[in-house]
Formats: C-alpha cells, sequence, structure tokens
C-alpha cells in the first residue's frame, strides 16, 4: 500500500505569532541636529550677544560653510581689539559712505593710515567700519559668487567661494586692527609721541654727552632702557595721567599681560602679532561643509 509521509514542525507555540502579534516598527524619524564639530561650527549657529565674534552673515552659501570661531575670537584676543567684531553680508547696491562737493561732485570717505595715501580704494569685495558695539565687517557675497561664476560651477563654484571668503573675512579683521591701531587721528597721534618721545630723549641725551648715539653699543643700551624703565614709566604713569587730564580721551594702551608694560604706548606690537596669527595658525577661518565637500 502507498504510504504517507507526514512532516512536523519542531516550532513551540511561543513561535507560532499571527500577524495581530508582529512587534510594531517604530517609524519615528528623528530630525537631524547640526552641531559644532570640535572647533568649527555651521553658520547657522545661534551667537550670543557677549561674544568677540557675532556672526550673522546669511548671504550666499550660509548654509553650506563652517566657522572656525576659537581661531577668530583667538585673532581678535591676540589683536587686542576693543568691543566685538560683527560679519555681515554687503549688498552691492549700498553706498559706500559718500561727501558731497560744492560743486555737486561727490568724494568718497576713508581713513587714512600713516604712509597711506587719499588716492588709495577701498575692498571692493569687504568693507570695515566702526559700531558702538566694535566693528563691522562686510563682505560683498554676492560680487564674489558672480565673479567666481564665471569660471566656475556646482561643487567646484562653493569650493571656491568659501576660499575667498576666508580671505576677505581675515582681511576685513585685520583691516579693523589697523584702523583701530594705526589710523591717523589724535588719540593714535599722542600715543606715537608717547611712545618715540622718550627714545629721542635719550638719544639726543646721548649726543649731548657726546657718545655717538648712532653706534651699536648705544643703541643697544638705548633700547635696553627703553623698554626696561622708559616704556613701562610711561604705561604705568603719563599715560595713565593724562586720561586722568582729558577724561574723554583713552592715550594708554592695552595692559592685560605683564610684558606689555614694557611695549610702546601705541600698539604697533599688537597689530604685529595680529598679522603674523592671521598668516600662520589663524589662516583658516572659513572651510565648506564637510557634508559638501563629500557630495
Amino acid at each position: 500500500p502507498p504510504t504517507e509521509v507526514v512532516l512536523f514542525s519542531r516550532a513551540g507555540k511561543e513561535d507560532l505569532k499571527t500577524p495581530d502579534q508582529l512587534p510594531e516598527i517604530n517609524q519615528t524619524i528623528e530630525p537631524i541636529i547640526t552641531k559644532p564639530s570640535g572647533d568649527w561650527e555651521p553658520f547657522s549657529t545661534n551667537t550670543e550677544p557677549d561674544q568677540k565674534f557675532r556672526n550673522l552673515y546669511g548671504g550666499n552659501y550660509s548654509e553650506d560653510m563652517e566657522l572656525n570661531r576659537k581661531k577668530v575670537e583667538q585673532l581678535i584676543s591676540v589683536s587686542a581689539l576693543q568691543g566685538a567684531v560683527v560679519l555681515q553680508s554687503l549688498p552691492q547696491t549700498r553706498e559706500r559712505g559718500i561727501d558731497i562737493n560744492p560743486d555737486g561732485s561727490t568724494t568718497s570717505k576713508k581713513n587714512l593710515f600713516w604712509g597711506e595715501s587719499p588716492e588709495d580704494k577701498e575692498n571692493p569685495y569687504h568693507k570695515v567700519t566702526q559700531i558702538p558695539e566694535g566693528w563691522k565687517v562686510e563682505i560683498c557675497d554676492q560680487r564674489i559668487r558672480d565673479e567666481l561664476s564665471e569660471k566656475y560651477s556646482g561643487k567646484k563654484l562653493k569650493q571656491e567661494f568659501a576660499t575667498k571668503f576666508n580671505q576677505h573675512l581675515r582681511a576685513g579683521v585685520l583691516e579693523a586692527v589697523a584702523k583701530e591701531k594705526l589710523s591717523l587721528n589724535l588719540t593714535n597721534t599722542v600715543k606715537a609721541g608717547l611712545s618715540a618721545g622718550p627714545l629721542i630723549f635719550e638719544l639726543s641725551f646721548f649726543q649731548f654727552e657726546g657718545i655717538n648715539a648712532y653706534e651699536p653699543g648705544a643703541l643697544a643700551a638705548a633700547a635696553i632702557n627703553y623698554f626696561i624703565i622708559l616704556a613701562p614709566l610711561v604705561n604705568s604713569v603719563v599715560s595713565r595721567s593724562l586720561r586722568m587730564i582729558f577724561p574723554g580721551f583713552d592715550f594708554s594702551r592695552n595692559l592685560s599681560s605683564f610684558y606689555e608694560y614694557c611695549m610702546p604706548v601705541l600698539e604697533v606690537d599688537r597689530v604685529a602679532r595680529g598679522f603674523a596669527f592671521a598668516n600662520l595658525k589663524g589662516r583658516n577661518l572659513v572651510r565648506l561643509h564637510k557634508n559638501e565637500e563629500r557630495s
């Protein structure tokens, strides 16, 4: 007779589940939150009012770039800039500070530095102005993008834009440093006199005593006396006394560390330190977001 073969399953009752008993699948998708990556943060990161650098830029590719806040604030600190630095977009159509002459012609207003001629033109890609909070750096992002789009497109355009943006942000902060420390105004003129006056007096005294002030030994002695005796005396006594006599002016320098008492009142050392930092350790302040670089 035919043989009937019956196959039995070893599955227990606990393994047999109906569709109604299947575990539910959690379909809730959590939103992706963009957070700072190390020293880098998205341009969309909220800026606190008490920060040294306030990023209010919302122009071209602001969502695709990252800011190295630590290095920007180090540059501001090394240069001893007073107040905060505010970053914004500069529309191409904005007027750049124009005076109207009696004959109807116009003259662009501009701060001058020592050794700079009035004919020097403003940088067309960024503008630096002093504000009550400190300094405002505006970058003409649309002009930069329009010029780069003639050569590049897509990802390459974004990369080149971030590179140019980084250059002009760095140049803008350094221009603020130069304007604050070296602008040809009454305060800086007095500071220059307080800085050079003691050294000139000392060299003149050498000449009066019959010593050749331009010999290497005399110059070395004058430099040692200047940095150890004269500069600390001017910084701790003379400049502060002038500030008390003329309360509307501040003829003293930043004295946040001990070595600064031995430096000239005119903060040329801070300008040098700022330019050195910006061209060495602080070269990269802005970059394209990593997700954009990989796409």
